[in-house]
C-alpha cells in the first residue's frame, strides 16, 4: 500500500493524528445564577474536587455542591464568606 502526498493526506495528519492526548473539559455550572461560568479539565476534577471543596474561578470562591461525570458538569454556589489563602509550594491552605 502506497501513500501519496496530497492535500488530503497532509489534512487528515494534522486534523486527526496527534500525540497530545485529549483532554475533557467539565462546565462549572452556577446553581444560584443557572448560568455557566467556566471550565475545569479532567485531570484537576479528578484531582481536586469532592462534594464542599472550594477553588477559585473569575476571581471568586465557589464551594463544590455535585459533579455530573456523564453530563461533564461541575455544580457549584459562590461562597458568601471568603476565607484567607496562603500558598505554599503547590500546595493551597486556608487560614
Amino acid at each position: 500500500m502506497k501513500f501519496w502526498k496530497t492535500r488530503k493526506a497532509f489534512r487528515y495528519y494534522f486534523e486527526n493524528l496527534s500525540t497530545i492526548p485529549d483532554i475533557l473539559k467539565f462546565k462549572v455550572f452556577d446553581s444560584v445564577g443557572k448560568k455557566i461560568i467556566g471550565s475545569l479539565d479532567q485531570k484537576f476534577v479528578g484531582d481536586h474536587s469532592e462534594a464542599g471543596n472550594v477553588f477559585v474561578l473569575r476571581g471568586l470562591q465557589w464551594r463544590i455542591l455535585n459533579i455530573d461525570e456523564k453530563a461533564l458538569q461541575v455544580n457549584v454556589e459562590p461562597l458568601k464568606t471568603g476565607q484567607k489563602m496562603c500558598l505554599t509550594g503547590k500546595a493551597v491552605k486556608y487560614q
